[in-house]
Order: structure tokens, then sequence, then C-alpha cells
């Protein structure tokens, strides 16, 4: 697949609001409220957590990666990784998660419909238009490594506003469900191997750096 069609087809199924999830490493749902007062969780979380949360990742990914065709893009690279080693993905996984980078797009096809694994930047990995086999693998695949699969109401963002300097903004898909979550927009510099810096306020102020 030419990255043309393929970012196409990944901006088509981050703008559909059915069959959306995303992982996460507990069963419930944190109250609705000022990120800050779990400012402390999450700073373990940030510190001590991500490792093990990259390990469980590679797995889902990889079990993905060969039980269905797939084709693979990072953002702004037309070069599809589909016959990329386990190895050289997990170690791009790792990266993605435990440096808060964007993005790693996995297309994969159940049936006759696409589906997408994407891995955006830290605890952030969500799953576009999961339906039938498809869905039963991906929750079968969390279950085995003690996450959870939690269906998200809506269509995920797939909107970027680029800034001089290589910043750019992009939505926060993990808004105020869970202690690393929280804030609307997240900040990337894209001339640092794009990184996030920063998750915004919808008015622009800095949550959390």
């Amino acid at each position: 697949m030419n990255g043309k069609r393929a970012f196409k087809l990944i901006n088509n199924l981050l703008d559909k609001d059915q069959g959306n999830y995303y992982a996460d490493f507990v069963p419930i749902s944190f109250p609705d409220t000022a990120p800050e007062e779990y400012a402390e969780l999450a700073d373990y979380l940030e510190k001590h957590y991500k490792p093990d949360f990259a390990e469980k990742i590679i797995f889902i990914a990889l079990t993905i990666r060969y039980y269905y065709p797939t084709n693979i893009f990072l953002d702004g690279s037309s070069e599809d990784k589909r016959n990329i080693l386990p190895e050289e993905l997990a170690d791009l996984i790792r990266e993605m998660i435990i440096d808060n980078r964007i993005g790693l797009n996995i297309l994969f096809k159940n049936a006759d419909q696409y589906s997408l694994m994407r891995i955006e930047d830290g605890y952030d990995t969500i799953f576009c238009s999961l339906a039938g086999e498809g869905l039963s693998v991906v929750e079968q695949s969390l279950s085995h490594q003690g996450l959870f699969l939690k269906q998200y109401d809506g269509a995920f963002g797939n909107e970027v506003q680029e800034a001089d300097g290589g910043w750019q903004i992009r939505p926060n898909n993990r808004k105020g469900d869970h202690p690393h979550g929280g804030g609307r927009w997240k900040l990337f510099n894209t001339d640092k191997l794009r990184q996030r810096t920063a998750i915004l306020a919808a008015d622009g102020t800095i949550l959390r750096a």
C-alpha cells in the first residue's frame, strides 16, 4: 500500500465514531476531574511503569502483525514497514511509548474491512473500527497481557495544527479518563524526533510538561 492511500485510510478511520477503543491498565475509569489531582500517580507511572506497558503493547502489536495482513507506517513517512523484523518493530514501539514520540500506525484487514492500531505516545494506544473477530482477537490479546480494552465514545481526533519552529499541536485522545490523561491537546516538537513536550487545556494552559 502506498503512503498516500495509507494515510487517507488512517485519517478516515480516526474520523469514524464507531468501533473505537483504547488500551488501559486498570479496569476502572478515574473520575473526570482536574488532572492535577492525580499528578503524583501520573509522575510515578511515568517513571516506573512505562517499560512494562511497552512490552505488553509489543506483544499485542506482534500478535496482530502475524495474524492479519498488515501495513505499517510511521507518521510523516510514506514507507510501508510491513516486512519489518520483530526486533525492529519492538524497538520502534519502545521508542514511541517510553520517549513520548508519535506515531506508529498498524493497519490490518479483518474480513472485508480495515482496522487500525495506533501508538501515539506514552500510554496512548488506540484501536479504530474494531468489530467481529478483530475485536475478539484484540480484546483477548490485551487480557492475556493484563490490560483492558475500553470503548471510546465518538471519533478519535486527527486534527493537526502546525506552527513555526517545528511545533505541532494534536488532539489528546485520552481526555480525563485516567491519571496520565487529562487535557484537550498534546504539544509536540517535531524537530526533536516527534517528541511530546506538554499536555494542554482547551485554552492552551499547560497542564503537564
